[in-house]
C-alpha cells in the first residue's frame, strides 16, 4: 500500500441520543464509538490518523493517541500528497476490509475521489491529493452493520447487527454458537475450533479462547485469556487468565489479575481475586480467595476464606503443594501455609504453619450431659 493518511470526523450534532455525554464516547460492543474509526484507519494501514472535533471530551479521551484538528480545513492542511481516507466517525461499522477493497477500487479507476456508500448515505471519501486529473467515482457497501448513528435506535441497531457479523465470521471458523440471538460476542475477542458457546453469553474486549472449550450458559468474559478443553458455566471473569482443562463454575466469579493454572477445578459460589491457583487445585464451593498465592494439588475445604484486608491494607496469603485447607477456614493474612500441612476444620490460622504440621485453632468442644432434658422441664412449669 503506497502512502496513506486517515482523517475520523466527528460532528456534535447528535441531540437525539438525549445524553449529557457526546454520542462519540457512547460505546458499541464495549468499545467508544470514536475508537471504531481509530482502530479501523489504523488496522487499514493509515500512517497518520487525525480526529476532527471541538468536545473536550473526546479530547481528554484520546490523550495524545493521536493527533486532533478542530475542522476538517485544519485537518486537510497537515496533508498535501499521497492519498487520504476520511472516515464518518458515527459509523462504526465498516471494516478494514471493506476499506481495502473500496481503495483497490479507488487505485484501480485512478480516481481523485472515491467515495463510499452504504444505505444510500457516503460514509467514507478516498482522496489522491496533489493530483491535476478529476475523476470522481463511487464505490457500494452491502453491509447491514455500516449504519450511521444518531440517536440511540440506530445505536442498537448498529450493535445488534456487528455483533450478528462477528458471530457468523466466528461460526464460518469453526466455532458453534447455538443461539446467535442471546449471544454477544465483541469483534476483538478470538474463539478457537471446535469451542462451544452456549445461550446468554456475553464475551468482550481482546478475550482469547482456545479450542474444544465450552462457555456458558450465562457466562460474562472481559479482557479473558482461557486455554484449551476448559468448561466455564454461569460465571462473571474478568481481566485473567484460566489454563487448559479447568473447569469453572457454575456461579463462580474470577476478579482482575488471577491466574489459574491447568486441571484446576474453581466450582459453584467461589470466588477469586488478585490471586495464582496452580495445577490441580480444587477450590470447590462457597469460598474466597483473594490476594494468595496457591500451589498446585491443594484442596479448599468448602467456607474457606482468605482474610486479605485488616481495614487498610491488602495482606497475601501463601499456600504450599498439596496443602489441605479443612471446611470453614479463616486464613487471616499475612500468612503461610507449607506444603502438605494440614488445617483442621473450623480453624482460624493467624500464624504460619511449618512443614510435617496439623493446625487446629478453635475452640474445644465441650459437651454438657443432661443439659437437653434439664431445659425441657425448666420450660415446661
Amino acid at each position: 500500500m503506497d502512502h496513506l493518511n486517515a482523517i475520523i470526523v466527528t460532528t456534535e450534532e447528535g441531540r437525539e441520543m438525549c445524553s449529557k455525554y457526546t454520542k462519540f464516547l457512547h460505546k458499541i460492543c464495549g468499545r467508544p464509538m470514536i475508537e471504531w474509526g481509530i482502530r479501523t484507519a489504523k488496522e487499514f494501514g493509515a500512517e497518520k490518523v487525525v480526529v476532527v472535533t471541538t468536545s473536550n471530551e473526546v479530547q481528554a479521551f484520546l490523550k495524545d493517541r493521536v493527533e486532533v484538528a478542530l475542522d476538517m480545513a485544519q485537518a486537510m492542511d497537515l496533508f498535501s500528497e499521497g492519498n487520504l481516507l476520511v472516515l464518518n466517525g458515527a459509523v462504526p461499522g465498516i471494516t478494514a476490509d471493506c476499506l481495502s477493497k473500496a481503495y483497490g477500487y479507488h487505485r484501480n479507476e485512478q480516481a481523485t475521489v472515491t467515495d463510499l456508500k452504504a444505505n444510500d448515505k457516503t460514509v467514507a471519501q478516498f482522496f489522491a491529493l496533489g493530483e491535476q486529473r478529476e475523476k470522481a467515482v463511487s464505490f457500494f457497501i452491502e453491509d447491514d452493520a455500516i449504519i450511521e448513528i444518531c440517536n440511540r435506535v440506530q445505536l442498537a441497531a448498529a450493535e445488534k447487527a456487528i455483533y450478528s457479523r462477528t458471530i457468523s465470521q466466528l461460526q464460518l471458523s469453526g466455532v458453534t454458537i447455538f443461539d446467535p440471538d442471546t449471544t454477544y460476542i465483541s469483534p476483538d475477542v478470538s474463539i478457537g475450533m471446535d469451542t462451544v458457546v452456549l445461550p446468554g453469553c456475553h464475551i468482550s474486549g481482546d478475550t482469547v479462547i482456545g479450542e474444544d472449550c465450552t462457555i456458558g450458559p450465562d457466562t460474562n468474559l472481559v479482557q479473558m485469556k482461557i486455554g484449551n478443553s476448559v468448561t466455564i458455566k454461569y460465571t462473571v471473569g474478568m481481566e485473567s487468565s484460566v489454563g487448559d482443562g479447568t473447569t469453572v463454575g457454575p456461579f463462580a466469579y474470577i476478579r482482575p489479575n488471577s491466574i489459574i493454572g491447568t486441571n484446576v477445578k474453581i466450582g459453584d459460589f467461589v470466588e477469586i481475586k488478585n490471586s495464582v491457583i496452580d495445577t490441580g487445585t480444587k477450590v470447590s464451593h462457597l469460598t474466597y480467595v483473594g490476594d494468595s498465592d496457591v500451589g498446585a494439588g491443594v484442596n479448599f475445604g468448602c467456607g474457606t476464606v482468605t482474610v486479605n484486608y485488616d481495614g487498610v491494607h491488602k495482606h497475601r496469603t501463601t499456600i504450599g503443594d498439596k496443602a489441605f485447607i479443612g471446611c470453614n477456614t479463616n486464613l487471616v493474612a499475612p500468612v503461610k501455609v507449607a506444603p502438605e500441612a494440614f488445617i483442621a476444620a473450623g480453624s482460624t490460622i493467624t500464624e504460619d504453619i511449618p512443614n510435617d504440621c496439623l493446625a487446629i485453632a478453635r475452640a474445644r468442644q465441650t459437651n454438657i450431659q443432661g443439659w437437653v432434658s434439664n431445659r425441657k422441664e425448666k420450660n415446661s412449669k
